[in-house]
């Protein structure tokens, strides 16, 4: 998760809420410590070690709520994502879907027609 919009004032603006942004609301700095979208909460850390979850939509609508300095590029100190990150059953329902794929575009299962998979 990058950034949500809400609106203050009427007017569209956006924030960042991926881990290590800084946001800023009544008259205190947070950093963005994680983000928990499949339930719609952002947990903050305050400069004094102070801790507060909310929810993406309390903070995306608080009226104070603004950026507290300059935006982190998205991929940041993230890990590079790779295949380790599925389970055993979604590695194989990924393979399945490649080489339906590859059998769609090319008419064999496997990249090239000297070597063709079942």
């Amino acid at each position: 998760m990058a950034a949500v919009s809400g609106r203050v004032n009427g007017r569209a603006r956006l924030l960042e809420v991926s881990p290590g942004a800084a946001v800023a609301f009544d008259g205190a700095a947070w950093v963005v410590e994680a983000v928990e979208p499949q339930y719609g909460r952002v947990r903050l850390r305050a400069e004094d070690g102070a801790h507060k979850q909310v929810t993406i939509r309390w903070l995306v609508n608080h009226p104070d709520c603004r950026p507290a300095g300059p935006a982190k590029p998205a991929g940041a100190g993230r890990q590079p994502v790779g295949l380790g990150d599925l389970t055993p059953a979604q590695q194989e329902r990924l393979r399945l879907r490649v080489a339906h794929l590859l059998e769609a575009q090319t008419g064999f299962r496997a990249p090239h027609p000297r070597h063709p998979a079942a």
